[in-house]
């Protein structure tokens, strides 16, 4: 049986609102979540508990840094060290 949450208990769990949760659900960040209700005000979303883990997954890889980032923050500190 798969655990379901609400917008709200995400938004509790990983510490930002409703409405960004939403959003994700609806940028498919979430892709198997489902929108229970009829019309925006009354509909709610409901996200499967591995999407959740796989989200939270996704968030913790690392990412590279672009080289001329980089560069910027490496002169930066050249300059302060100076």
């Amino acid at each position: 049986m798969t655990t379901y949450y609400t917008t709200a208990d995400i938004a509790g769990m990983l510490h930002v609102s409703r409405a960004t949760v939403a959003r994700w659900c609806t940028q498919g960040i979430y892709p198997a979540a489902i929108k229970i209700g009829s019309g925006e005000a009354q509909s709610e979303w409901r996200i499967p508990a591995g999407d959740l883990e796989a989200g939270k997954r996704a968030a913790a890889e690392t990412r590279p840094i672009p080289r001329a980032t980089l560069d910027q923050l490496m002169e930066a500190a050249m300059e302060k060290t100076a």
